[in-house]
């Protein structure tokens, strides 16, 4: 089911980046680049003042930071798209979409 869903998201958002864009969490190095993301709301924290999502995809699940009005609206199991700057074990989100 994950799988299904995941790549049907993945079709949708390619809409926005080309497909090279989208990475998997298990392809994310620590270059601070700019990095695309697609994946599964699994855990929402709060934490020093920011908003830290846990987002599984089909390889693995990482955390993304965010600044709390830039995540309000998120619930467990949402399907999101996310612009993050990689920071190696974590992301640190810049922007996120429902899908």
């Amino acid at each position: 089911m994950l799988e299904a869903g995941y790549d049907t998201h993945l079709r949708i958002s390619g809409e926005l980046l080309s497909r090279d864009a989208w990475l998997c969490r298990n392809k994310i190095d620590g270059t601070r680049s700019e990095v695309y993301v697609i994946g599964i709301v699994r855990d929402i924290k709060e934490k020093d003042g920011k908003k830290i999502i846990d987002l599984e995809d089909k390889t693995a699940t990482i955390p993304v930071i965010f600044e709390p009005a830039d995540a309000d609206d998120l619930e467990l199991d949402d399907v999101v798209a996310v612009k993050a700057i990689s920071g190696g074990k974590v992301l640190f989100g810049k922007k996120v979409m429902k899908l």
